[in-house]
């Protein structure tokens, strides 16, 4: 109860977002609609590679890092500052968390752009731990908003996880709020970044278990490199469907019981509008802003603006506003999903979720997602790991279920990696009350994996050793 008391206090304090007094005349119809909005406005942003000059570019190229072809001159790094900065105006956020922020200069340059658009922010920033890409996350929090105040930022207790984190802490109209904004490990797809980003979801575990015992509302908000496998996006297909527990772990970061964090895109509609980033082709979201459920009921917007240009960044960003009570401001309801308790694979107790089949090859079978939570269709997994010290071609090898659907297996599997598989409902489902799968090659059977219903639990992922 005392928790909802200062959520009213909260949200009955003062306005955000409000209009900029210099804000060019060419653009300021378009401005107006948003800008003078009531509400408390959040963003978050990843503007790939906001450098402050060509020589830190070249320095970075140095290392052998890609990604920054198009900023050999000033000139291209000043042009993305101010179309940064035009983003940042369209909505003149309250607070905004940036990703891919190079050093405190490049977010000093942006600050500096900014004022020259009438806008004044105080910069949130330390230094990531990511010393090879030195990518950082920042906090830039309007001055004057009446908003904010008492802001504290450190780094996660984890002296590693997440490399590329920043916890800011304050007074939002007098209540004690936390932001935890990050940047998790890229590649959603690939094994040793989904194991890396598993491992930074922990760390973030805790630290939002900290924070709340400290008495904090949290929000997380970043770029996630992985999907919510409750909340469906622009994109449906298999291949854009989560390999990782991430999301489920940090919106349930107090195991048992209901979530306490919700993902703001079931806000967004229609559900095609929900992308932030191409990712191979797939429109889809991997950049998140995850609220206290308690805060479910307070949104009045929730957008993903796509006037960003390809200067500004490869990211869309992602915005909220949290209404202050006024008896004008209308109030979003989020679409229903089926929220289930998550039994993590580390937590099930005496090892239900641990299956044992030898394999007697180069391959063998180590996990299998049968029921992953909502729907099973096209996004059930399974992972292969090549055990020895050479690549193997995976031609001439096959799974095979009981019902003897067959799926074989193309391409080359790197020496000590894995791969999971999506498995397509028309190829080989696995069932939910039990099934049997072989692992095959040329026709010889090389591994055998068994698992009953009682083991299929809703987003268990089912580990064989």
């Amino acid at each position: 109860m005392e928790r909802y008391f200062f959520l009213a206090v909260l949200l009955m304090g003062g306005f955000g977002c409000g209009k900029s007094s210099d804000i060019s005349e060419n653009s300021q119809a378009q401005k107006l609609s948003n800008i003078e909005k009531s509400g408390i406005c959040i963003m978050t942003f990843n503007t790939k590679w906001l450098l402050a000059s060509a020589e830190q570019a070249q320095r970075l190229k140095g290392k052998g890092i890609w990604g920054l072809e198009d900023k050999d001159e000033d000139t291209e790094i000043e042009q993305q500052h101010v179309a940064v900065s035009e983003v940042i105006a369209n909505y003149v956020p309250d607070l905004l968390c940036l990703q891919e922020v190079i050093n405190r200069d490049a977010a000093d340059r942006l600050i500096r752009t900014l004022k020259q658009e009438g806008l004044d922010y105080e910069l949130g920033f330390m230094e990531s731990r990511e010393s090879y890409l030195e990518q950082d996350v920042a906090f830039l929090i309007k001055k004057k908003s009446g908003v904010f105040s008492e802001i504290k930022v450190r780094h996660p207790k984890d002296p590693i996880n997440p490399s590329k984190c920043l916890i800011l802490t304050c007074k939002m109209n007098g209540v004690d709020t936390a932001f935890v904004g990050l940047h998790l490990k890229s590649v959603p797809t690939k094994e040793s970044s989904v194991e890396l980003r598993e491992k930074q979801a922990d760390a973030v575990v805790a630290e939002l278990i900290a924070l709340d015992q400290s008495g904090y509302e949290t929000f997380v908000l970043g770029d996630f490199n992985d999907w919510d496998p409750v909340v469906p996006d622009a994109d449906g297909s298999p291949e854009a469907t989560p390999v990782s527990n991430v999301m489920r772990k940090i919106k349930d970061y107090k195991t048992g019981g209901d979530r306490e964090l919700m993902n703001i895109m079931r806000f967004i509609n229609p559900v095609s509008q929900r992308f932030t980033f191409d990712y191979h082709g797939s429109e889809t979201a991997l950049d998140h802003i995850l609220i206290p459920t308690t805060f479910g009921g307070k949104i009045t917007e929730a957008v993903i603006p796509k006037e960003v240009g390809e200067d500004a960044s490869d990211h869309l960003p992602v915005l909220i506003r949290l209404g202050t009570g006024l008896e004008t401001e209308v109030y979003l309801s989020p679409d229903p999903i089926s929220e289930v308790s998550i039994v993590d694979r580390r937590q099930v107790g005496n090892n239900h979720n641990e299956l044992v089949a030898p394999s007697s090859g180069l391959l063998r079978i180590v996990s299998l997602v049968p029921n992953p939570e909502g729907k099973d269709s096209g996004r059930e997994q399974l992972t292969i790991q090549n055990t020895s010290d050479r690549d193997v071609s995976l031609r001439g090898w096959s799974l095979v279920d009981a019902a003897k659907h067959r799926l074989n297996l193309a391409g080359t599997l790197p020496a000590k990696s894995k791969k999971v598989i999506v498995l397509k409902a028309e190829e080989m489902p696995l069932n939910n009350d039990g099934d049997t799968i072989k692992l095959l090659n040329q026709g010889a059977e090389v591994q055998q994996v068994r698992y009953g219903a009682g083991q299929a639990g809703s987003g268990v992922r089912l580990l064989v050793r």
